[in-house]
């Protein structure tokens, strides 16, 4: 008795993979159904691939951004004497790392000028006063990283998070601006993905400034 019990349950399977390939047969014998499929899954890669100057313009400004992000993260090393702000920065450049080549990946197969440089775009701090927040007032992106390179413990805390806000800022302004405007699906998930990040991590960052 209990032979013939065992049977169907070691048979099911194949009984359920011979109607898998008859129904397959099924379709693989009316010519049009195959030919549709196929279209439909080349339609829908086509929609997913499609990109406009918008997401290539996205890309291009975020790339820098990151590599600059990742140099900073880099000097927290062996800048910051806080393991809260080492952990953070390790953190950072993880992220912005695994970022940075899926963007520099999309340019290249759009055939695109990927930037080489991490420099920053030439826009000058904003600070308060003769001293900004982040370093003296008015200067540029490499004199900025310069003053921060020079900084150590405190002083580097400050500044490191002061600059790296204002990046992350920079690039939630971008990530909003390229969902309306951009036409890559992988590009404005992307964007979802540095809106919700980043803005998290602004929100870590002003605590451990100390600002509510």
């Amino acid at each position: 008795m209990s032979t013939m019990r065992s049977v169907p349950r070691r048979t099911a399977p194949v009984a359920v993979l011979a109607s898998v390939a008859i129904a397959l047969g099924g379709c693989g014998s009316d010519g049009g159904t195959t030919d549709t499929t196929s279209d439909a899954r080349a339609s829908a890669t086509a929609r997913w691939r499609e990109h406009n100057r918008a997401d290539v313009t996205f890309a291009q400004q975020m790339v820098p951004r990151h590599r600059q992000a990742i140099q900073m993260a880099e000097m927290a090393r062996t800048h910051t004497s806080s393991t809260e702000i080492r952990a953070f920065a390790a953190k950072v450049e993880r992220a912005r790392t695994a970022e940075l080549s899926t963007m520099c990946a999309w340019l290249e197969e759009w055939g695109e000028e990927i930037p080489r440089s991490a420099g920053g775009t030439g826009h000058r701090g904003h600070g308060h006063g003769r001293e900004g927040h982040h370093g003296p007032r008015g200067m540029t992106h490499e004199e900025r990283m310069r003053h921060l390179e020079g900084t150590r413990d405190a002083e580097f805390d400050r500044t490191f998070l002061a600059m790296m806000t204002e990046r992350h800022q920079q690039a939630i302004h971008e990530a909003r601006a390229v969902k309306s405007t951009g036409a890559h699906a992988a590009t404005k998930a992307l964007a979802d993905t540095v809106i919700s990040t980043q803005s998290a991590e602004i929100i870590r960052m002003k605590v451990m400034m100390g600002i509510s």
